[in-house]
């Protein structure tokens, strides 16, 4: 009975603050934050999109190299292999789309590795000088591959380090200042942590959990030699999970996190139309993460409006069936996401097979109507 008390605590203190937070939205300033390569923060697969895009707690599975590497080390034994694809942003074009792979395998006992690799196509897009006069169009594409080492501390604890390679290319073009635009690249890594509790029930060795994600912390990034620098969109994610037994069949777990974008938002006022605050190319990347927390609009409340809230929710039966929901949230002037989630999975034999939905009006996000695809196969350790 503790565990769905507990269960019914996490989401109800969601919806409080998510729906307190909305309430005091400011009408008058937009603060965005301006990045380099955003799609490195965008979910990879559909078990985790189906729960309100959090992940960093939840048990691990193939994907755990992207939300949370440090789980890597409880992952099952045997090489995994994952395969995604989701067509990006379907209200705004048709040709966007994420797409890649991802492995994980334990090397023993207490070691084990991952990779992935993420391809990000953003389709044809028309170039257009101030006045919307169209003088060409190019096509951008983005990668990243990453390699990350997992160590487990006994048998709560693991920490994990995660170097990434980035790539950008805006494809052949010359910018309005008759400078060709050169590919750009840089390099990145992710400290993560994860703890975990075994549950006392006799179905299974899943229950509490909670992780830590600081993902991003790279060199700047630019397009041409004259061009101004801009930050990679460094990330601090934090969340918890819970899972417990129905019976011997089902398990049902709620899980959720809180995101921090890491860049310092630069304030702009709807009113006058005018910047209050310089761009991020102002700022080195150790300044631009201290600044994340300084010039934030309205104080501490301020703090909390500048945050992403993801919550989930997990049904699961026999480990062949599972049901999930979510919800996203974020502030309407720091982002604007407001979005409910939901999906299935299915194992047949190795393979699993995840699906997710993003519902919600447009207005509120271009992620509205947004399906993502997952297909994971598991190599069974004979041992």
């Amino acid at each position: 009975m503790k565990r769905y008390i507990r269960i019914t605590v996490i989401l109800f203190s969601t919806f409080l603050i998510s729906n307190g937070v909305n309430g005091q939205a400011n009408t008058t300033n937009y603060s965005p934050a301006e990045t380099a390569v955003p799609f490195l923060n965008i979910g990879i697969d559909a078990r985790s999109s189906a729960m309100g895009g959090a992940g960093v707690a939840i048990p691990a599975d193939a994907n755990a190299n992207y939300w949370n590497p440090a789980k890597l080390a409880f992952i099952e034994k045997g090489p995994v292999f994952s395969a995604f694809y989701t067509p990006w942003m379907p209200s705004i074009s048709e040709g966007l789309s994420l797409k890649g792979i991802s492995f994980s395998n334990m090397v023993n006992d207490i070691w084990a590795v991952g990779s992935s690799f993420r391809y990000f196509d953003l389709g044809a897009i028309n170039l257009t000088d101030a006045d919307q006069n169209i003088y060409g169009s190019y096509h951008p594409t983005e990668m990243a591959w990453d390699l990350s080492a997992s160590r487990k501390f006994g048998d709560r604890f693991s920490i994990a380090l995660t170097w990434r390679y980035v790539f950008s290319s805006l494809g052949s073009i010359t910018l309005p200042t008759q400078q060709e635009a050169e590919a750009g690249a840089a390099f990145a890594t992710d400290i993560s942590v994860y703890y975990k509790k075994a549950s006392e029930a006799a179905y299974n060795d899943e229950g509490f959990s909670a992780g830590l994600h600081l993902s991003n912390l790279g060199t700047k990034f630019r397009y041409t030699s004259s061009a101004y620098s801009s930050l990679l969109p460094a990330n601090l994610k934090i969340g918890i999970a819970d899972y417990g037994d129905v019976d011997e069949d089902a398990v049902v777990g709620v899980t959720f996190d809180i995101n921090k974008l890491l860049v310092p938002n630069y304030n702009y006022n709807n009113t006058t139309g005018q910047y209050l605050q310089n761009s991020t190319q102002n700022y080195s990347v150790p300044a631009g993460i201290i600044a994340a927390f300084q010039n934030v609009p309205g104080g501490i409340l301020g703090q909390f409006k500048d945050l992403t809230y993801n919550a989930g929710f997990e049904f699961r039966y026999q480990n062949q069936f599972a049901l999930r929901c979510g919800f996203i949230y974020r502030d309407p002037y720091l982002g604007d996401e407001r979005l409910w989630t939901a999906g299935a999975g299915f194992r047949v034999s190795n393979f699993d097979f995840d699906f997710s939905y993003m519902s919600g009006r447009e207005v509120y996000s271009p992620l509205a109507n947004t399906l993502c695809f997952t297909l994971s196969f598991r190599i069974r350790d004979s041992n």
